[in-house]
């Protein structure tokens, strides 16, 4: 009786072929999610006094990787896009998400933020029920300030107008300082697709298949 050694080890082969293709699969995904988190916590922790939980959670996997599709994304959520650009650069229009029919919101010098630099929600619709605010066009390219008036006193007898916001129909916005894709994603993707490596080599040597995510972390 004959044995054909290479007929078996072909077949261990592909197995092993097979092994390794969806050990990749689990490392990519797993990579992806661990990309989405570290470019939340980036935009955190580049952003003066921090960005909020929306911004932080302004990206998503979009795709998992497959045995027979070894690629995952990482991409910015639909109602987040302009997050995105405020972070990377980029330009915002009147239409586009997070806009009102005036334009792209700027918070003005004479406006209260929040700790993040931020407008409350209600404050431009509040300030406008004040009699001593108005709106006023700031000429041909469409732009709209939201403007108070100051009250005379001594010091200043002439009064004046503070700015409180100001509404464009378009807005080029430059990376925040420190932004740095490439970096972060590397970084994770090296330490994730080297630690799933060698846990799929010591599934294959304990349980002689590789386990998924869920099973690992059990």
């Amino acid at each position: 009786m004959a044995v054909s050694v290479k007929k078996q080890w072909r077949m261990y082969s592909k197995a092993l072929e097979d092994e390794f293709e969806f050990a990749a699969s689990v490392g990519l995904s797993d990579a992806a999610f661990k990309v989405r988190d570290a470019l939340g916590q980036h935009i955190d922790d580049i952003s003066d006094g921090g960005a909020v939980n929306f911004t932080k959670k302004a990206f998503r996997v979009s795709k998992y990787a497959k045995k027979t599709d070894l690629e995952a994304e990482v991409m910015s959520k639909d109602n987040a896009q302009y997050v995105v650009k405020a972070v990377t650069g980029g330009v915002r229009t009147t239409g586009d998400p997070a806009t009102s029919k005036l334009g792209v919101l700027i918070p003005g010098p004479a406006a209260k933020k929040n700790k993040f630099g931020n407008l409350s929600r209600r404050f431009i619709a509040n300030q406008l029920k004040r009699p001593d605010v108005f709106m006023t066009d700031l000429g041909d390219d469409g732009s709209v300030e939201v403007v108070k008036r100051k009250k005379r006193t001594k010091r200043n007898r002439k009064g004046g107008l503070q700015i409180l916001a100001v509404f464009k129909k378009r807005v080029s916005q430059k990376p925040l300082d420190g932004w740095d894709l490439e970096g972060v994603s590397g970084r994770v993707l090296d330490e994730t697709l080297s630690k799933n490596f060698k846990e799929a080599v010591q599934d294959i040597r304990k349980y002689g298949r590789v386990r998924s995510r869920k099973q690992r972390d059990k």
